[in-house]
């Protein structure tokens, strides 16, 4: 179903900005508000979002419990009845009924980049900001299943299972968790850029740009220094992960963020690192599609009409996050994937292929059925591992690193509610979605392969 909204979404946005080319418009404020309404009209076409949830698409402004923020927004994803203003056809939303924000540029540009980046990152630090108010409050406890599962992935430890276990943390771990919930509760943010940027390093390179802000303040002449300085200070607060917009468009290019809310890398080994940002050339209005409809998945817990599906969108690793400890200050530590031109073109689309593990795992794999409390890694497991010919840490490590497992102290126990794997006695695959696991099995391999079904208690 994914793909035949894309498809008909992808018509929708070509036929109505052919319209818009063929006529001389030198008015630019109509111009701009032209593009900001085929965006609007596009996700609110019933192949885009589903009908009977009251949601429906907008424009505006937001606000933030007593606060309404001056900052008009081009277009926005809402649920239930917001206020209208006045005679016009703008509309005033609680932030907590915004499933959505997006700034629209007919030509995303650096300025506009800038611009729309700030703007979106006000309105998540000011989320931020209501969220905190209401938890210290004890007005709100929210789920935090999905937050919980993506920290899981990106450490290789089981994440809490109510939000108040965040102080069982070490403090590293609980801005990480911390992020991860505002990622998961807080509005989408999308910079939607019909044009701009003809190449996906160039919209890479802006984005890094901005981000380096030591870089910025050391090209600057002395004149300017002072001046620039101040200015860096005040925008410092939106370099954090939670102001990064969760997509960036133009042209065929994006940015998007690997938050796991629905992209995400598999963890790297031994390496605590969040893989935060990734580019990529794939249609960017199907991966619009999919950040709408995961959303909409976890605000009101239902299932979208995915399909079948078993396409992979190529995304190449941009910048690479962890939480660092400094002088008892905690903060972001960032590090750029660089990449050239000719190898961001060979990462493509490709057809989905299930995770694939070794012997060793298949083997520890085969006792997690019969293990609600997961395995334990001790001494004595090890040494039942090394009479097999098996290394337990490294075989532990292993399938950590396929983010289907983490530990809970020394339990080594699933992720996912439910996982499969397939079984051909010297290798497996993995996957927590059974059809797709088995469909791909049975039309990739010759032998017939056990199932085994790991229940996370």
């Amino acid at each position: 179903m994914i793909v035949e909204a894309t498809e008909l979404l992808s018509a929708f946005v070509k036929e109505e900005q052919d319209k818009l080319e063929s006529i001389n418009m030198p008015h630019m404020p109509t111009l701009g508000k032209a593009y900001e309404e085929i965006t609007k009209h596009g996700i609110n076409q019933s192949f885009s979002i589903p009908k009977g949830l009251n949601l429906s698409v907008v424009s505006g402004f937001i606000r933030v419990g007593e606060e309404q923020l001056p900052n008009q927004i081009d277009c926005m994803l809402v649920k239930g009845k917001g206020d209208k203003y006045g005679l016009t056809d703008e509309y005033i939303y609680d932030i907590e009924n915004v499933l959505a924000i997006f700034e629209v540029k007919k030509t995303l540009n650096k300025d506009d980049f800038i611009d729309a980046y700030e703007h979106l990152a006000i309105l998540r630090k000011k989320y931020s900001e209501f969220f905190s108010g209401k938890m210290d409050a004890m007005e709100l406890r929210p789920n935090i299943n999905v937050a919980s599962e993506i920290f899981s992935k990106i450490t290789g430890v089981s994440g809490p299972s109510n939000y108040d276990d965040i102080f069982y943390l070490d403090k590293e771990s609980q801005v990480l968790f911390y992020s991860l919930v505002i990622e998961q509760l807080a509005p989408v943010t999308i910079i939607h850029g019909y044009g701009g940027y003809k190449s996906e390093k160039g919209l890479r390179d802006v984005f890094l740009d901005y981000l380096d802000e030591d870089n910025y303040l050391k090209n600057l002449t002395k004149k300017k220094k002072k001046e620039e300085e101040k200015k860096a200070d005040s925008i410092n607060m939106i370099r954090g992960i939670n102001s990064i917009p969760t997509l960036i468009t133009a042209n065929e290019f994006s940015l998007v963020k690997t938050n796991g809310l629905p992209y995400s890398f598999s963890k790297e080994r031994n390496k605590n690192d969040w893989a935060v940002i990734a580019s990529g050339r794939d249609n960017p209005l199907r991966i619009m599609l999919e950040l709408i409809w995961s959303k909409i998945s976890i605000q009101f817990d239902i299932s979208m009409p995915w399909g079948n599906d078993d396409h992979v969108e190529g995304l190449a690793p941009l910048l690479y996050a962890k939480v660092v400890k400094k002088d008892e200050l905690l903060g972001w530590y960032y590090r750029s994937f660089e990449i050239s031109t000719k190898k961001l073109k060979s990462f493509l689309p490709s057809k989905y292929e299930p995770l694939r593990i070794s012997n060793g795992a298949i083997h520890l794999v085969r006792k997690l059925p019969l293990m609600p409390d997961g395995y334990i890694v001790n001494d004595e497991n090890r040494n039942v591992f090394d009479t097999k010919g098996f290394d337990l840490d490294g075989v532990v490590a292993e399938l950590i690193s396929t983010s289907y497992f983490a530990l809970n102290g020394s339990n080594l126990l699933t992720i996912h509610h439910t996982t499969y794997v397939c079984d051909f006695n010297e290798y497996g695959f993995i996957d927590s979605q059974f059809q797709r696991l088995k469909s791909w099995c049975d039309n990739n391999e010759d032998n017939a392969g056990i199932i085994h079904c790991i229940i996370l208690s």
